[in-house]
């Protein structure tokens, strides 16, 4: 993952909010442990608040300040589990995301993505496919978590599975994309051939992995891979082998492994993909190299709702720039022509919000 210094704002509005006056003294010691987890977590909240309301580098190194401050306390159970903490980033992890996801399921009465995911690792996803290969199966949604010791940073990659009757199609829309994250493809590829000598496979496996670097910092590729497959699953593309036979179209040769391995290049994403990119100068680039592919895309965009109903998506909606702009866009200091993209720093403050609310909620329990 790309490293990215994030400057912490050490603001005293943090510390004052978190520190214990020495008034408390032996009182403070005495009140019990979780009693004084939630004065932490609700604390926290209230300052969350405030930063979701300027979405931006900012916000979130404020965000990471608070979340070390709760790590740093020892009170709040699951705070480990549900971040990954770095002196210049919070990641979340795979478990913080299914806080995120159940979230969702009890405030709106169904799961945000629509779709169940599963979080493997890249060697689990292998040899999930080679035992289910024969199989007659509908699509799934993976989210593979790639953690080797010789690289810094954790990394999460959104995948879909496509089960054909000759083939198995696995597209891998990683937020770095295949230029800045080779080394992917060589695990993939590694465990590929030593996996293939004790189970052949019975099918051509093709994957399709995307060139475009969408994401520009350090901690968002969660929230890149859940929205993701949130979006997938708006446009159907599971369901739907228009959108994906679109891409394919659209994705060079990049390496063949054998005659039943192939990794492919994808060109293009769907749009609505782009959306999240952290840099709106690279969402104008795609929006032109995509021009002659989006009215293919139009016939065949749909958005569904969570009442079930769907709509087409018209082509307004792929001129992602004014509207994003508006809300989510500012101009950097150092460069009058570069714009960023806030889009997945306030939906990573929302997930923050989210996963603390849930441990909140888990501490409350236990408190009756």
């Amino acid at each position: 993952m790309k490293q990215l210094k994030i400057f912490i704002f050490f603001i005293g509005i943090l510390s004052s909010t978190f520190a214990f006056s020495s008034a408390e003294g032996a009182g403070a010691s005495k009140e019990p442990a979780k009693e004084k987890a939630l004065e932490l977590l609700k604390n926290s909240l209230e300052q969350l608040e405030k930063f979701l309301e300027k979405p931006n580098s900012k916000s979130v190194a404020k965000t990471h300040t608070l979340l070390l401050h709760l790590l740093n306390a020892g009170k709040i159970p699951g705070i480990r589990e549900a971040f990954l903490f770095d002196e210049e980033f919070s990641y979340i992890t795979p478990f913080g995301l299914s806080l995120v996801e159940t979230f969702f399921k009890k405030e709106q009465g169904g799961s945000w993505t629509e779709a169940e995911i599963k979080y493997y690792s890249y060697e689990k996803i292998i040899n999930y496919l080679l035992k289910n290969q024969e199989r007659d199966k509908e699509g799934e949604y993976f989210i593979i978590n790639y953690n080797d010791p010789d690289f810094p940073d954790p990394h999460l990659t959104p995948v879909a599975v496509s089960f054909r009757e000759n083939d198995i199609d696995i597209f891998l829309f990683d937020s770095i994309g295949i230029k800045k994250n080779s080394h992917l493809l060589d695990e993939l590829e590694r465990l590929l051939v030593e996996l293939n000598e004790s189970s052949p496979l019975s099918k051509k496996f093709n994957f399709f992995f995307n060139s475009q670097e969408r994401q520009k910092d350090s901690f968002s590729c969660p929230v890149f891979s859940y929205i993701d497959i949130r979006n997938l699953v708006e446009i159907n593309f599971l369901e739907d082998p228009k959108i994906q036979n679109i891409l394919k179209e659209n994705s060079p040769l990049h390496k063949t492994i054998s005659e039943t391995i192939s990794f492919y290049s994808m060109d293009i994403l769907p749009p609505l993909l782009m959306r999240k990119c952290q840099s709106c100068k690279a969402i104008q680039k795609m929006d032109s190299k995509t021009a002659a592919a989006e009215l293919e895309f139009q016939d065949v965009y749909v958005r569904r709702s969570f009442d079930g109903s769907e709509s087409l998506i018209k082509r307004e909606a792929f001129n992602y720039l004014d509207p994003l702009l508006m809300t989510h866009g500012v101009h950097s200091p150092t460069s009058s022509d570069k714009i960023l993209n806030f889009y997945t720093q306030e939906k990573w403050l929302k997930f923050v919000n989210m996963i603390l609310l849930s441990l909140q909620e888990k501490l409350e329990i236990t408190e009756r």
